[in-house]
């Protein structure tokens, strides 16, 4: 491990200490909390956190802005309209703990929707639910997330597993027999690999290598040479745009024609602008095919750019359907309390999202999302049909 990852590492688990070790000497948020909601005149506070709330780079707020503003037009919830504030946690893990930690003592707080990386969203988790305030990310995918049996913490976005063994299976009805992997040293990066290495081995698809951070030339060359003598005949890659982009430049430099397949971390809004002609050929899963004729996400796209103006992407879909998710929960509840929208949420079932219908399951995990997949041919993506 290095030291860099050390220090992260140890500075997660002391800020851990100590906020566990203090819960009983601080103020009982929770009862403030519940003096706030009954207040009928009060806003339903919903915190959003993440790396790109102040830009809004990928549209992901946009979505969950659009959602917000229909949500108050018909009435709000329980004729209470709701706040959204907006934190940007930059990605770094003790930002993120820091801004977890000033939400979980803030009682007008009734729900976060964040945050986005493995990194900061596995140990601010721990905050939220110590805290009993309740967080759904519609980004983070490591299964570490909903293993802890909490009873706060939700997802609305498949996990690595789902994702690494659906590709494992797409890889096998393409033909594919002996695969290398290229992975990101992270716990999405390595979680990703091992789900996708393990499935594929069981069904057939043999992996021959896999291989991290090419940091420089002399690494990428070593890595080239040696996967010359491998005979393979593709490559998945579980990493994300923008870090990856300079590999997958130079995979396709010394192997023009290499079919690659990745997951999430590939659906980037400018995946074909960055990497030019280099896309070409590049399949990547994603959780939004433009074609299908879902009558709630039809109407979702031309409310969308109706408002913005623009085609919503895939990170605008996710926003948006997870506060529609949340709302839809939060209207069964009596004052909208993290405590009853949590048992809510767990009671969904075939919930009529734009991705799928969706259940929660008892470990705070979505199921029922469809997986598509899409390719770059000539400069565009085309999507391949449902496999039903």
């Amino acid at each position: 491990m290095s030291m860099k990852k050390m220090s992260v590492l140890l500075c997660v688990l002391l800020v851990s200490q100590i906020w566990m070790s203090g819960c009983g000497f601080q103020k009982d948020v929770s009862k403030e909390r519940e003096a706030w909601a009954n207040e009928a005149d009060n806003k339903i506070v919903i915190a959003v956190v993440g790396p790109i709330v102040t830009e809004d780079t990928f549209g992901y707020l946009d979505g969950i802005m659009l959602a917000a503003e229909e949500i108050n037009e018909n009435g709000g919830i329980d004729n209470r309209q709701i706040k959204i504030l907006k934190f940007d946690d930059k990605d770094l893990t003790m930002e993120g703990i820091n801004i977890a930690q000033d939400l979980a003592e803030n009682p007008e707080i009734m729900a976060v929707i964040g945050h986005w990386s493995s990194n900061v969203t596995l140990p601010v988790a721990s905050i939220y639910e110590t805290s009993e305030l309740l967080m759904i990310t519609a980004e983070t995918t490591s299964p570490k997330l909903t293993q802890s049996g909490y009873n706060y913490i939700f997802r609305n976005i498949p996990n690595d597993e789902k994702m690494g063994e659906e590709m494992a299976q797409f890889a096998k009805l393409q033909g594919h027999k002996r695969m290398a992997i290229y992975y990101a040293d992270t716990d999405y990066g390595k979680g990703l690999a091992n789900s996708f290495e393990n499935s594929a081995e069981s069904i057939g698809v043999k992996i021959v290598d896999r291989t991290t951070y090419c940091v420089d030339e002399y690494m990428f060359d070593r890595t080239m040479k040696r996967w010359k003598a491998l005979d393979f005949d593709g490559v998945f890659i579980a990493d994300s745009m923008p870090s990856v982009g300079e590999f997958i430049l130079g995979l396709k430099e010394v192997y023009p024609e290499i079919p690659i397949l990745g997951t999430d971390g590939l659906d980037h809004p400018d995946f074909i602008d960055v990497l030019g002609s280099a896309a070409e050929g590049v399949v990547i899963a994603t959780l939004y095919d433009p074609n299908n004729q879902n009558p709630k996400l039809k109407q979702f796209e031309e409310e969308f750019k109706e408002y913005y103006g623009r085609v919503p992407n895939v990170y605008s879909v996710q926003g948006y359907e997870t506060l529609q998710l949340l709302a839809s929960a939060m209207e069964l509840t009596d004052k909208q309390l993290p405590r009853e929208t949590a048992e809510a949420l767990r009671s969904m079932r075939q919930w009529p999202g734009l991705t799928g219908a969706l259940n929660i399951e008892e470990n705070g995990d979505v199921t029922g999302k469809v997986i598509h997949k899409k390719i770059v041919k000539n400069g565009e993506f085309e999507y391949w049909p449902v496999i039903q």
